[in-house]
């Protein structure tokens, strides 16, 4: 994570890049699991600023599957204003690095035998990931020892048609 500052202060710009290592485990023998492409989106906790977009590729978790994704590169390079810019600054001046939010979007099937379930959306929300700027040219790790997934259901109830 790069702030850059202009002299005059009226212009600052964000250069982010991340590496992810994400896993699905699949605990249960008799259902598997076909995931649709993910949709990977970083922001800082509180939501203000994107750190960074990437993608996962589609998978299927069969019965007792552990599917483990190295690499997955989350990237973003924008401009800010200057609210923004104040509000981030203290947290990437801090030795314990910026708190940060990770938004996965996808849709899903399940399939137990012959039966099959129609796709269903979801969204991974993992929250309380501590973003470390890195010192010199070496990368940083993150730390994940505070992170709390949860999974929630995307459901249309209604079909709107005009």
């Amino acid at each position: 994570m790069k702030l850059k500052t202009a002299a005059d202060s009226a212009s600052s710009h964000l250069s982010t890049l991340f590496n992810l290592t994400l896993s699905s485990k699949n605990p249960n023998s008799h259902l598997s699991f076909s995931y649709d492409p993910f949709v990977i989106s970083c922001v800082t906790s509180n939501g203000d600023v994107l750190i960074g977009n990437g993608t996962l590729p589609a998978f299927v978790s069969d019965g007792k599957d552990e599917s483990t994704f190295r690499g997955v590169t989350v990237a973003s390079s924008s401009d800010l204003d200057a609210e923004t810019v104040n509000n981030l600054r203290p947290e990437l001046k801090k030795g314990n690095g910026v708190s940060l939010k990770v938004e996965m979007d996808t849709k899903v099937t399940a399939k137990m035998g012959g039966l099959k379930s129609k796709k269903v959306g979801i969204r991974v929300t993992c929250d309380g990931i501590k973003g470390v700027v890195p010192k010199g040219k070496s990368p940083a790790a993150a730390n994940v020892s505070g992170a709390k997934c949860k999974v929630d259901l995307r459901i249309k109830i209604w079909k709107w048609t005009f």
